[in-house]
């Protein structure tokens, strides 16, 4: 768990030079991309709406915004199944009939979900998503991957540096490992966390 200056203090620490200060922000802001779009525990979350009988679109209102939609359920009196995603071109060749009836297939642009057929009823729909994550600006700022994965982003944006600017080659091979390891772990918690009910496991 870090601040954004506490992570890039220790990630200096390893360097011992006063001459990388915007490289270590890069490198910190690269790792955390390069990751942001893989299932770890902490990075998803979930929202309902309900659907409106005749009403095909609907907008995505996260509160904290959203990267992107991982699973959409939809729920008919207690019974629940999975709606699945079609890109937006196939959609659209589908819905010239305009259809109505259970929503079965939809598709999302620009924070617009679509459905199809247009629903018959209200439905409770449930939206498995990633949230969008927080930029790092200022000292005292966080996001979900210092908050629960310092080790991953330090270890990730070591090898970085070492790799592309110091070009130290032995030891980006050392924090290659340090990345590997933490990684590894970090999957250990997410599966141990699916398997003890705590979180929903996506289905892709």
């Amino acid at each position: 768990m870090a601040t954004y200056s506490e992570l890039q203090a220790s990630i200096a620490d390893y360097f011992s030079r006063d001459n990388l200060t915007s490289t270590i922000q890069s490198a910190i802001k690269r790792a955390i991309k390069h990751y942001e779009r893989e299932f770890f525990y902490f990075s998803e979350a979930d929202l309902s709406f309900f659907t409106v009988s005749g009403t095909q679109t609907y907008t995505l209102s996260a509160t904290d915004g959203y990267s992107q939609v991982l699973q959409i359920m939809v729920n008919q009196n207690g019974s629940r199944y999975e709606a699945e995603r079609m890109n937006y071109d196939e959609f659209q060749q589908l819905n010239v009939s305009n259809a109505n009836g259970l929503p079965s297939v939809y598709a999302e642009s620009m924070g617009i979900l679509s459905f199809y057929p247009i629903p018959n009823a209200t439905l409770t729909v449930s939206v498995h998503y990633s949230p969008k994550i927080a930029t790092l600006a200022a000292d005292a700022d966080t996001n979900v991957f210092t908050l629960n994965a310092e080790d991953l982003i330090e270890a990730r944006a070591c090898w970085w540096i070492a790799s592309r600017k110091t070009r130290e080659i032995t030891r980006a091979q050392v924090f290659k490992g340090d990345e590997l390891d933490a990684l590894k772990q970090l999957r250990l918690e997410t599966v141990n966390k699916i398997s003890s009910g705590r979180i929903m496991p996506t289905s892709f």
